[in-house]
């Protein structure tokens, strides 16, 4: 039977140089995991990070401690304390002044939400020492993008929060965000239990409460390779680049986010800030159509990658003063777009 042991003897061959390539593979993987940059080592509280009915997670009530530190320099990079209030928000801290008769709801991710910041230093703070006419509210949180601040909009109810009959949703966007809204791999660790938001045949965006059970190949492809050091050292991300597609969707996601802050607050206004730096920004903003959003283009306000405007140079976040810088930015433009309206009416 020379031709069923020369079979045997090439699928031998096969299975071995599979698992030769397979330990191959993970060797260079490990090998790769020396060459990674360093990265900011950081410490959440396991009761910060609350889950909800509809896939997003909020913070929880209390107070919490969260530090971050450069590992190979032993130095904190951070140590701040989030005060969290009963409807889920950052406490913000106003300072003496009238009667604030206009609300600001401050929509984003971590930038918006202040991350590695005081309270005082927040967007929200800042802002409301700007603009004393300003009552704000910081509806952002680590890692949110669009889909997550949709469903806040969606199945939240900010008349329990939320006082003032009129005022402005603001929306810091980053570049980011787009890939937030795609899913992608590298953002795949902390949203991988989170909801999502799929586009049906009409383009219009529904509701999942488990991205499990939109994209389960995905998933669990992403479940597979997220550990990959190799990966991570090459940058190589899933989708691959930003597609047509990606930018109409998180279009989308705005106007329907407009949808829902309409039907919340009918006498508000809608901004969609581009972070400066943002090259995806007026992308999505072309995308928009025929809707009342408005944008604040900042994208050239300061220099994001100088080191007066970050956090560390392991930690990308805006630093105080950049926040400051927003902040103050932000403060002329609604007030100056606020008379042009009176004026009009």
């Amino acid at each position: 039977m020379p031709e069923v042991e020369a079979r045997y003897s090439k699928l031998a061959a096969l299975a071995l140089g599979l698992a030769l390539s397979l330990v191959l593979l993970v060797a260079v993987d490990r090998a790769a995991g020396w060459l990674l940059p360093v990265e900011a080592s950081i410490r959440y509280p396991d009761a910060y990070f609350v889950n909800t009915a509809y896939g997003v997670p909020v913070p929880g009530a209390g107070t919490y401690r969260v530090r971050s530190e450069d590992p190979t320099r032993g130095e904190t990079i951070y140590d701040v304390r989030y005060r969290i209030d009963e409807h889920g928000l950052r406490v913000v801290p106003l300072p003496p002044a009238a009667p604030r008769p206009r609300f600001v709801v401050l929509l984003g991710g971590s930038f918006t939400y202040g991350e590695g910041l005081p309270a005082e230093h927040s967007l929200a703070a800042q802002l409301a020492r700007r603009a004393p006419q300003l009552r704000p509210y910081t509806l952002a949180f680590h890692g949110y993008g669009p889909l997550e601040l949709l469903s806040r909009l969606a199945f939240d109810d900010l008349s329990g929060f939320v006082a003032e009959p009129e005022g402005d949703f603001v929306f810091l966007f980053i570049d980011a965000h787009v890939a937030r809204v795609v899913g992608n791999l590298q953002s795949h660790g902390w949203m991988r239990r989170w909801q999502t938001w799929v586009e049906d045949d009409g383009g219009r965006l529904v509701h999942v409460a488990d991205r499990r059970d939109a994209w389960p190949f995905k998933v669990w492809l992403f479940d597979l390779l997220r550990h990959s050091r190799l990966l991570r050292l090459t940058g190589f991300d899933l989708p691959p680049g930003v597609r047509p597609r990606d930018l109409r969707k998180t279009a989308q996601a705005f106007r329907q986010m407009r949808e829902q802050s309409l039907r919340q607050r009918p006498a508000s206004r809608f901004w969609l800030v581009l972070f400066p730096g943002s090259r995806l920004g007026m992308p999505v903003a072309e995308r928009l159509g025929d809707t009342d959003i408005r944008i604040l283009d900042y994208r050239g306000l300061f220099d994001p990658r100088a080191p007066a405007h970050r956090l560390h140079r392991l930690d990308q976040h805006p630093s105080a003063r950049a926040v400051g810088l927003l902040a103050e930015q932000l403060a002329v433009d609604l007030a100056t777009d606020l008379a042009a309206d009176l004026g009009a009416s």
